[in-house]
């Protein structure tokens, strides 16, 4: 039974989290956002993820924390109507770029570094240190 009981809730957590991807693709939608190009991985000491933002300023991107999520969100500024008189064909991408992440751990904001270069914006979280606890038995 408890087997079951696991399983049940592993399948909640997984359509919690398919929701609340299918919200932000719905919203993105709406208010005609891109969600960024990420690869995510792990090493011994840290997160990494790395979002694909080119075109974007650096003073543009806002990075928020909560809990176990990490949204990136940036705005990429395009040519004012005056410049784009003179366009035949325009394909550029200009907008906002929106992405939320859930991390199977909580994210201590003040173990996150971020940098971004060459339209790459990379963050890393350091992992905190699991001390062994000798719980001594009563």
């Amino acid at each position: 039974m408890m087997e079951m009981d696991r399983m049940m809730r592993n399948i909640y957590d997984m359509m919690g989290n398919l929701e609340r991807e299918f919200e932000s693709m719905r919203r993105a939608m709406r208010e005609e956002i891109v969600q960024p190009a990420m690869d995510i991985y792990e090493t011994e000491d840290e997160i990494v993820i790395r979002a694909e933002m080119p075109g974007v300023k650096k003073e543009d991107i806002r990075i928020e924390i909560s809990g176990n999520s990490i949204e990136i969100s940036a705005v990429k500024k395009g040519a004012s109507e005056e410049k784009l008189k003179g366009y035949y064909h325009k394909e550029i991408y200009e907008g906002r770029f929106y992405r939320r992440i859930e991390l199977p751990m909580e994210i201590p904001a003040d173990k996150v570094k971020a940098r971004y270069q060459d339209g790459v914006l990379e963050i890393r979280i350091a992992k905190e240190k699991e001390e062994k606890k000798v719980v001594p038995v009563e």
